[in-house]
């Protein structure tokens, strides 16, 4: 899925105005690299926690440790659930800036579904 959104975003880079501040641009920044991050870590969490192969819907995703390594757990069980949350916490005020530019008047949400408004 991240594969996937980086590209929408490079396919419709010409279609983007200009970000009206530091800010927007931060947020935007720290969602692509959170969506990078959060299942990097839990990758290597899981790669390292000795449980064996990570399976999502039964089909396996990669090997795992036959022995627990610990820097790669503990760094996973300290940093990937603060950052889901810190990413959660950002999709939803993406969300409600769409909606406080909507009420203003100038409708985003077209433009980021790829069409011209």
């Amino acid at each position: 899925m991240i594969v996937v959104r980086i590209l929408w975003a490079a396919a419709n880079m010409g279609k983007r105005p200009p970000a009206d501040s530091a800010a927007t641009k931060l947020g935007h920044l720290a969602l692509y690299a959170l969506m990078l991050f959060v299942p990097l870590v839990g990758m290597i969490r899981q790669y390292g926690s000795g449980r064996g192969p990570l399976k999502v819907f039964g089909l396996q995703v990669m090997q795992g440790t036959p022995e627990k390594v610990e820097w790669m757990a503990n760094l996973g069980n300290m940093l990937h659930g603060k950052m889901a949350w810190l990413l959660f916490v950002l999709v939803a005020g993406h969300i409600a800036m769409v909606i406080v530019h909507r009420m203003q008047g100038n409708d985003v949400l077209p433009r980021m579904l790829g069409r011209r408004s």
